[in-house]
């Protein structure tokens, strides 16, 4: 066994493993991102951090949530503020969500007010703790000034 293997191992003994991320969507060959579905999560916590903007490398503030999907710990980060200052609509949305609570998020495509095709995650609470991920074909409400683009 490679050392790497071993530490890896040891640490997964230990619960030191760190959640893998949480995938809403999925780089095309071709380009384009695609959904991969809907995904019912339990809300664990969440915390400040500092990430980089993807397009410019740049330092940023980010909030990064912790959620359980399927018994697994899944993170998901999101910068604090959109690109005219605001905070971004994601992190509106989980301001009202209690941790232990679950919510369903689902990558959707949609039209900016400027008329691009852009990605946005549709947020919804289920009405029951039954609820299945197939029942929630509803069209989100999404605020398109409060998108990042």
């Amino acid at each position: 066994m490679s050392i790497s293997q071993d530490l890896f191992n040891k640490s997964k003994e230990e619960g030191k493993e760190e959640p893998s991320f949480l995938q809403l969507g999925v780089k095309q060959a071709g380009g384009g991102v695609e959904s991969t579905g809907a995904h019912k999560l339990k809300f664990i916590s969440d915390k400040k951090t500092k990430g980089r903007d993807y397009h410019t490398q740049e330092e940023r503030d980010e909030v990064e949530y912790v959620f359980e999907e399927k018994g697994m710990e899944k993170k998901y980060r999101v910068p604090c503020y959109n690109q005219g200052g605001g905070i971004h609509y994601f992190i509106k949305n989980m301001a009202e969500v209690k941790e232990g609570e679950s919510i369903i998020l689902e990558m959707k495509r949609t039209v900016s007010s400027s008329g691009k095709a852009i990605n946005v995650i549709d947020f919804k609470r289920p009405t029951s703790e039954k609820e299945d991920v197939e029942d929630t074909e509803e069209e989100p409400e999404i605020n398109l000034d409060d998108i990042e683009l």
